[in-house]
């Protein structure tokens, strides 16, 4: 029983680790594609 609790603790930080990763990654493309896309055609409409 208390291996399997071990196993079960050391599974979590894992899975959670790969969630965070997908969520910096996408994070980091939704700031690039917002900085690529949106502000120039925000410079371009002010101008």
């Amino acid at each position: 029983m208390g291996s399997k609790a071990l196993h079960f603790n050391q599974k979590i930080p894992n899975e959670l680790l790969t969630y965070y990763l997908l969520l910096i990654t996408y994070y980091l493309l939704l700031i690039t594609h917002y900085s690529n896309h949106v502000l120039p055609t925000r410079k371009a409409i002010s101008n």
